[in-house]
């Protein structure tokens, strides 16, 4: 096999996986799209945010942020049946409102450490700009 048979076959197998990835983010994004486009999460959104403008973990630590995420503590995705993710996507228990820096911190502490429920509060890095 000589050196460009070699890079054909990097070039092929990266564009499958590519090709892969691509389709499992629509496979996963249609499951969501059932309950983000509900009528009842729309409504409760648009309630939690005008009762909470601003990013509770930034409040928590004495700054004043306006929210843009809404975040499930409990992620109902991985809850066993239908009733109990439509509970856990409904309830204001399981809700924060979060700026999108302090969304993300959550998101990257519980992907790394595996976390399906996370109720604490992330310190944000006091350096970023907002």
């Amino acid at each position: 096999m000589n050196i460009e048979q070699v890079r054909n076959n990097i070039r092929n197998t990266l564009t499958q996986k590519k090709r892969n990835i691509e389709e499992a983010t629509k496979r996963r994004n249609s499951r969501w799209n059932t309950y983000y486009q509900s009528r009842q999460w729309k409504a409760l959104r648009t309630y939690y945010m005008a009762e909470h403008p601003l990013c509770e973990n930034c409040e928590h630590f004495g700054r004043a942020v306006p929210a843009t995420e809404l975040h499930h503590l409990s992620i109902f995705g991985a809850a066993p049946t239908e009733q109990e993710r439509w509970r856990l996507l409904l309830s204001d228990w399981n809700l924060r409102a979060l700026c999108s820096h302090c969304h993300d911190l959550y998101h990257d502490e519980m992907r790394r450490n595996h976390i399906t429920e996370y109720r604490g509060y992330i310190q944000p890095d006091i350096q970023t700009e907002y």
